[in-house]
């Protein structure tokens, strides 16, 4: 499979799992007329985007600390892992 394929996959049953111990039910199982989809639709992806405008600070200031410790290896997290950079070698190890 696919990586981002697996992700996804990963992801939506992990999201399922969190819904059914939450709610006793799945998404596919829960009455059309309970709740008002879009609303919370819209909620979602408020959340998503608060969630990656925190993201990209993180970034951005991971970047300005690369940028002052010239010279210095430093440790960057990406999707939950951990890289060291070192700006002497240019390189990057897990």
């Amino acid at each position: 499979m696919r990586e981002i394929k697996r992700r996804i996959n990963v992801l939506l049953d992990e999201q399922e799992a969190k819904g059914i111990e939450t709610y006793g039910q799945s998404l596919e199982d829960c009455p059309e007329n309970d709740y008002d989809w879009n609303r919370m639709t819209m909620e979602e992806l408020i959340d998503a985007l608060q969630y990656q405008v925190k993201e990209n600070i993180r970034l951005q200031n991971s970047i300005k600390i690369i940028k002052t410790k010239k010279g210095v290896p430093t440790v960057i997290h990406v999707d939950g892992k951990r890289f060291v950079y070192d700006p002497n070698t240019k390189d990057v190890k897990a």
